[in-house]
């Protein structure tokens, strides 16, 4: 009877100090789409508690580099009498990126917290992506006064994904890990002021995320 009771309080330790550790940690992280020509990278920060031995919660902030894009426009004379009514112009835009995703990791091969491993998961990320515009490269003897140039303003996107990523993560001494994830994502558009779908950032989207996790218990 009392070596039941020593094994039942045991386990109920052993549930709680799984239960009491978390980690937090941050890398970097590039975003690569297809069929649009913008590669970033930026820093990501992120809290991993685990809910069993190879099961955790995992929430992450990511931000990227502001972007530039140059593509070629057009604006418009002020009224008729200027010439010519239309010209070509440099538009500038750069965006700015943000996200927050969560999810829940499940561990292969040894635990959270133990050697080497692998981990797969799904997850529902929010992107918040913020475009400004500016103009440049005017033809030369023409006046700036004499065309409708489009104030320079944030224009504010709001994009919403499902996705899915996996990865490996390596245990050295210390409490920490060393991990690496690939993620892809289907990204659709909620708001988009600026237009930055399949212009700034497409539909299907991978990433890459290096980090370094800090273990507590």
């Amino acid at each position: 009877m009392k070596f039941k009771f020593t094994l039942f309080v045991v386990a109920v330790l052993s549930t709680m100090t799984v239960r009491a550790q978390y980690s937090i940690g941050g890398g970097l992280s590039t975003l690569h789409g297809a069929g649009v020509d913008v590669n970033r990278m930026g820093l990501h920060a992120f809290y991993e508690e685990p809910v069993s031995n190879s099961r955790t919660k995992f929430y992450r902030a990511t931000i990227m580099f502001p972007s530039k894009n140059t593509r070629q426009g057009s604006i418009e004379a002020v009224d008729f009498s200027v010439s010519p009514q239309k010209i070509k112009v440099d538009e500038i835009s750069k965006t700015n990126l943000i996200s927050l995703d969560g999810g829940n990791r499940v561990y292969f091969i040894n635990d959270y917290d133990i050697g080497f491993a692998l981990y797969g998961a799904l997850h529902l990320k929010g992107i918040l992506m913020i475009k400004s515009s500016d103009y440049s490269n005017f033809p030369s003897g023409v006046s700036k006064s004499d065309y409708k140039i489009p104030q320079s303003r944030s224009l504010f996107s709001l994009l919403a994904s499902f996705g899915a990523n996996f990865g490996a993560k390596y245990q050295i001494p210390g409490r920490g890990a060393i991990t690496a994830d690939i993620a892809g994502d289907l990204i659709t558009p909620m708001i988009d002021q600026g237009q930055v779908m399949n212009n700034e950032i497409s539909a299907l989207s991978i990433t890459l995320n290096f980090a370094y996790r800090f273990d507590f218990y």
